[in-house]
């Protein structure tokens, strides 16, 4: 009886832990990251291409940064919704370390927020580094503008983000010349056909552009800009009057679109009253989401112009 009491005491003993502890804390889980995708230097890779994430604050040192478009977002057929972004064709290599404090100055997310129900894409900021690593940071470009910065692992943020990269790039490009290289403009916007760029479209710099008017249900019809219409253009487009010059116009309404200096792709929406809106968010808004920062309509001269162009054929987008 005693061994069986002794054994029984001996039992309870083995199975008790000191006072004030408690079980030992799973070991945390290592996520193994994706490598690195080939060819950052000079190009965006795939936009489903798996994300080398920094699990957490990005590391210091940065030196560079890419913007590169997201995956695309489906609907339930396996539509894609929108066109997503276009790629920023250069590298931003200045005021790097204020990026990275933008995203490492914010905490992970620990319970739901509550976001608005609006569209937009997703964004991929790749951060590089002298010993030729890379890290990711994913925005969503809707409702609370969040971050991905791990697996499950989100932060707000996204707008200060965006805004930091454009303020940073538009600084690096007054102190650089644009590339000698002009891309074909061609009608795009209607039906989700080309990506704009997600950057400001303000003040307008247009190298190339064409104009564009719907004809239908997929179809359109396009308009050369002659050089020195794209002058006129790009000086007085968003400098018009505030109040409406013109009748309204129905449903009529025209698009400019194409591709600046520095090679990003933008739309300028023109209504059938003669309002004009463009893409002069922060970064994340796409072109003819907001209207230009102060209300502004095309002068009676330069409506009349692109309303005198010679507009060609009608186009099925869907024969493209």
């Amino acid at each position: 009886m005693r061994r069986l009491a002794a054994l029984l005491v001996a039992g309870l003993l083995a199975g008790c832990s000191p006072a004030g502890s408690g079980p030992s804390p799973p070991p945390e889980r290592v996520v193994e990251p994706a490598p690195v995708p080939a060819g950052l230097e000079s190009r965006c890779p795939d936009p489903t291409t798996d994300l080398r994430l920094p699990e957490g604050d990005l590391p210091t040192g940065a030196t560079r940064v890419r913007l590169c478009p997201g995956p695309p977002q489906l609907d339930g057929q396996g539509d894609q919704l929108e066109p997503g972004i276009q790629a920023v064709p250069e590298l931003l290599t200045t005021d790097i370390d204020v990026l990275v404090a933008a995203v490492n100055d914010e905490e992970d997310l620990t319970e739901d927020v509550e976001c608005t129900f609006d569209g937009g894409p997703e964004m991929t900021y790749w951060f590089g580094y002298p010993d030729g690593d890379w890290r990711a940071v994913r925005l969503g470009a809707y409702g609370c503008h969040q971050l991905t910065v791990g697996t499950g692992r989100v932060r707000l943020g996204g707008t200060d983000l965006a805004t930091t990269f454009v303020e940073a790039l538009t600084s690096q490009r007054r102190a650089s010349t644009p590339p000698d290289v002009r891309t074909r403009a061609t009608c795009g916007a209607f039906f989700g056909t080309a990506s704009p760029s997600p950057l400001p479209g303000h003040p307008v710099e247009l190298a190339t552009a064409v104009l564009c008017r719907p004809a239908g249900a997929y179809r359109y019809r396009q308009a050369d800009v002659t050089a020195p219409l794209l002058a006129r253009i790009n000086d007085d487009l968003l400098a018009g009057p505030a109040e409406r010059p013109r009748r309204c116009v129905g449903a009529q309404w025209t698009t400019v679109e194409g591709y600046s200096i520095w090679g990003d792709r933008h739309t300028y929406v023109i209504d059938g009253c003669g309002g004009v809106q463009a893409p002069v968010g922060e970064g994340l808004h796409l072109a003819g989401q907001e209207p230009a920062s102060d209300p502004t309509h095309l002068d009676r001269d330069l409506a009349a112009a692109i309303d005198r162009q010679g507009y060609g054929p009608v186009v099925d987008s869907r024969d493209e």
